[in-house]
């Protein structure tokens, strides 16, 4: 499930509850994943008032996370 945010720092979040991973869009490219995400954090993310203060106090520090390489398509 992937939802669309409005913040100046994130572009989307997308999460998958049977593997409880979540990854991070970001405005500036590129994405992060972040591994062992529960259902709770990642809807009390996407509901706050602003993600981005959500994200600065509760996942950035807080959760393992790894660089997601870039999809490569051919035109």
């Amino acid at each position: 499930m992937k939802t669309t945010v409005a913040s100046s720092l994130i572009a989307a979040i997308e999460y998958n509850p049977e593997t409880q991973q979540m990854i991070l869009h970001w405005n500036k490219g590129g994405q992060q994943a972040y591994e062992n995400v529960s259902q709770e954090t990642h809807d009390a993310f996407i509901n706050a008032e602003s993600v981005g203060k959500f994200y600065n106090a509760h996942i950035k520090g807080n959760a393992a996370y790894s660089n997601v390489p870039p999809v490569e398509t051919e035109f």
